[in-house]
């Protein structure tokens, strides 16, 4: 190809030309629709064709042609050489081309499974598999399900008389489903969808009978959803976009206790698109939001992390290691947090092994930064990082980010730099094909450090309901303390020895997971008695007002 497409540009340049590029380019593209069980939208295409551009006497002549053979292309040459003579003497700003470096190279992803190397009837199988999936389910609600599948690939060669010569290939897939669910009365429509520049790869990787499962529950449980009331609440603010008024880079979704809290996997994919690095919060310990982020938002939004970085504080150590009580809501005792106890501080560093160990388990490396306080003396700042490094940390990092501003954390930014150059082993800690049972005491006992879980008779009677509506295969958010590794808040530093009771399991299919609730956690944001949404509104003038 690039020998072809050299030997036409010199025809050019033979012929007059100051100046010649040629682009040379080919594509297919497959779509298959399967709605209501019939597979009878199935299309197929196929396109190739070249233009050539030259310059001669500060004209420019342009030939194309949908077939980019050798002879072909000499009769471009012929054309488009012909029509920059004939415009030549009707120029009055002659055109030039600003000589550059000459590139020579290939770019643009390869697929791993080209979907042309696949069968058309294995791509329409897929469709059929996942539109069937969607009707598996609910019967007599589901009232009209289509899924699609798309795929594309093309090259690209482009070459000129400077020397360049590049070649580009692009290849994606999409493959979806949309759901109508009714009950006679109320209409619902929900819909799942993968797509990215690879191969067919996608589909493989891709669980077709949980996506159109997923599809149809959520349509299904938007049939009993109710509108909100007229005039509660006159503001929307989205928080993926905007962040809620504490203005992160790209946004915060939740509480960790009761779901995870950080950003939401848009906001994720967004930063990824911005930035070499990414940072983004996880929300309580390795035990609440991390073990969620890891096992629920990575495997959902198909992303690995390079690394973690659990936050620390000596005074955090000092609690766990017995030296002072706190509840929240009440006053720290500031005399015993100032008094120097290296013993304790070392005492609690139990608890930050225990999330380290956490981490490991998925393996993933362990950064430790130890923001520090004025209270903290050099002696138990030592202590802290001295476990960290012990426990199995990568580096241990002092941060003065509150008191010297980026500068502060300039240390631990590199020293999460080069943990993520390292590489690591990421893995989430269950497959979604155990049970409930074992997917909830895999965390109990592997993250929590449990010597088992206790089930209530309400949450066995959930259980078995769940699994016999399929959604045993979903992952598990589990609803706890996160004052304590355990279920019981009072519980310090590592526990041992104590049972994670679980009184209730309740489905969020919208979210795509089930949570258990242990102990006396509820549900029930954490807000104060008049949560400041309430004071936000829109002014005479159309503007928001009460935003602090």
């Amino acid at each position: 190809m690039q020998q072809m497409m050299q030997d036409v540009i010199q025809a050019a340049l033979d012929r007059g030309a100051d100046f010649a590029d040629l682009r040379i380019t080919s594509g297919s593209a497959t779509a298959v629709a399967v709605e209501d069980g019939r597979a009878d939208k199935i299309s197929a295409a196929q396109s190739r064709g070249a233009g050539l551009r030259v310059l001669v006497g500060g004209a420019w002549g342009f030939a194309p042609t949908n077939r980019p053979d050798a002879e072909e292309l000499m009769r471009c040459v012929d054309d488009a050489v012909g029509l920059a003579r004939a415009a030549s003497s009707h120029v009055t700003d002659a055109g030039m081309v600003a000589e550059v470096e000459p590139v020579v190279g290939e770019t643009g992803a390869q697929p791993r499974i080209s979907p042309t190397s696949i069968p058309l009837d294995e791509r329409v199988a897929a469709a059929v598999q996942l539109e069937a999936a969607a009707r598996a389910d609910h019967p007599g609600l589901i009232a009209n399900t289509i899924a699609h599948y798309a795929d594309g690939s093309g090259e690209t060669f482009l070459a000129n008389s400077f020397g360049t010569f590049l070649h580009y290939t692009a290849t994606g897939t999409t493959i979806g489903v949309s759901v109508v669910a009714s009950d006679g009365q109320t209409r619902q429509r929900a819909s799942e969808r993968v797509a990215n520049r690879v191969g067919f790869e996608l589909v493989e990787e891709t669980d077709l009978e949980q996506m159109g499962r997923e599809a149809a529950g959520r349509a299904v449980s938007l049939l009993s959803a109710e509108r909100a009331p007229a005039g509660t609440f006159d503001v929307i603010i989205d928080p993926k976009i905007c962040g809620l008024l504490v203005h992160e880079a790209f946004g915060h979704n939740s509480e960790a206790d009761a779901v995870w809290a950080g950003n939401s996997i848009l906001a994720d994919k967004i930063a990824l698109k911005c930035a070499d690095y990414v940072v983004t919060e996880a929300g309580f310990g390795a035990d609440c939001g991390a073990e969620k982020f890891l096992n629920i938002k990575c495997r959902v939004g198909n992303t690995k992390p390079s690394a973690v970085v659990i936050v620390a504080t000596v005074k955090a150590m000092k609690l766990h290691g017995g030296a002072f009580e706190f509840k929240p809501g009440r006053k720290p005792p500031m005399e015993q947090i100032a008094k120097e106890n290296v013993a304790a501080a070392r005492a609690g560093c139990a608890n930050l092994a225990k999330h380290i160990e956490n981490m490991g388990k998925m393996g993933l490396p362990v950064v430790v930064a130890i923001n520090i306080f004025p209270t903290d003396t050099p002696a138990e700042i030592a202590a802290v990082k001295e476990e960290a490094l012990k426990a199995g940390a990568r580096a241990a990092v002092e941060t003065y980010v509150h008191g010297k501003g980026g500068a502060g954390g300039a240390e631990l930014a590199q020293a999460v730099v080069d943990v993520c150059d390292q590489g690591n082993d990421f893995h989430f800690l269950y497959p979604l094909e155990a049970s409930i049972k074992e997917k909830i005491e895999t965390i109990a006992t592997e993250i929590y450090g449990a010597d088992g879980v206790e089930y209530s008779p309400l949450a066995e009677s959930k259980i078995r309901q769940f699994t016999k509506q399929g959604y045993d295969k979903l992952p598990i958010c589990m609803a706890k303390t996160h004052l304590s590794l355990s279920h019981d808040p009072d519980l310090k530093g590592r526990p041992t020895g104590f049972t994670v009771p679980v009184r209730d399991v309740k489905p969020s299919l919208g979210a795509g997971f089930l949570y258990p609730l242990c102990g006396e956690m509820r549900t029930m944001p954490g807000l104060p008695t008049r949560p400041a949404a309430v004071d936000v509104d829109l002014g005479e003038d159309g503007n928001i007002v009460g935003l602090f």
